[in-house]
């Protein structure tokens, strides 16, 4: 190598000195450019994804709210077996069980109805509904937990835990038990066409009357996002035994309806990523093309 460069002439030394410059300059500017595009594109992508995102969300906890649910799904009356089917399907994210067990009267008159959750039903379906919660879901045998609005048309405008609190419950039709309660916890619900509220008891009360939740309830279920009510409906009918002798009922997913609204839908909105992460792959590869030349 010595020996070959001792024979380039002067002039040819010079040369080649200012292309190694200008081709250095050359890539400078080329990568500043190529440097400004996929910028350009990590800023637009956040935009785009955030802003979608923070939509999606926003209008899934709406409809949530509304509903006092995030569960799409409900199969009525269903056995301990019914219930190890449907938590071993693929697109059940969700399950819980839970009882409608009757309605309550306070003793100046107010009334609300009286429901008993698993804790997979509460803690994952019904209180991400919920807001401003306060206590805990009823464990011991005398435990009640009640909405804000309940406590107030009894005219307790500052809850505390622990407070006693007498109602008169009917379980079913033919059952009516006189309780004194000891309030665990409140919160605040957001629902349409529920001006009553819902108090929830424990699973050991509700063992206390004669009944088990783990024996026989109303199965809540989040299916999978991107699967609609027809197709849900269809195959929880084909997978679980026994349950064409019962009710099923099923809508869209929240979050399916949050994604329909924004962008009609799944695929609509995986084809609109294409579309957008292609037209950034055009952009910085126009970039680096143009340049060139």
């Amino acid at each position: 190598m010595k020996g070959k460069s001792s024979n380039i002439p002067g002039n040819n030394r010079s040369v080649i000195r200012m292309l190694s410059r200008e081709f250095g300059k050359y890539n400078k500017k080329r990568n500043r450019i190529l440097m400004a595009a996929v910028a350009l594109c990590i800023v637009t992508l956040t935009m785009v994804f955030g802003i979608a995102f923070g939509k999606v969300q926003a209008e899934y906890m709406r409809a949530v709210r509304m509903a006092g649910t995030s569960a799409s799904a409900c199969i009525a009356g269903a056995s301990r077996e019914q219930y190890e089917e449907v938590r071993s399907l693929s697109y059940v994210k969700r399950v819980g069980r839970s009882v409608s067990v009757g309605e309550a009267v306070a003793e100046e008159g107010t009334t609300f109805r009286v429901q008993v959750l698993d804790k997979s039903a509460w803690e994952e379906i019904v209180k991400p509904a919920y807001t401003d919660i306060s206590g805990h879901y009823p464990v011991k045998e005398q435990e009640i937990m009640l909405p804000v609005k309940s406590l107030k048309a009894m005219g307790i405008q500052s809850p505390r835990e622990g407070m006693e609190l007498k109602f008169t419950v009917h379980v079913g039709l033919f059952q009516t038990e006189t309780e004194e309660f000891s309030l665990s916890g409140w919160y605040t619900d957001h629902m349409e066409g529920e001006p009553r509220g819902i108090g929830y008891i424990s699973e050991e009360k509700y063992r206390r009357w004669g009944y088990d939740i783990r024996r026989e309830s109303d199965l809540v279920i989040c299916q999978s996002d991107s699967m609609d009510w027809q197709e849900a409906e269809q195959r929880l009918y084909e997978d679980v035994k026994g349950s064409s002798g019962l009710k099923v009922t099923v809508r869209n997913p929240f979050a399916y309806d949050a994604v329909g609204q924004l962008a009609g839908g799944y695929s609509m909105a995986v084809l609109g990523a294409f579309v957008i992460f292609g037209g950034m792959f055009f952009q910085i590869y126009n970039s680096n093309f143009a340049h060139r030349f």
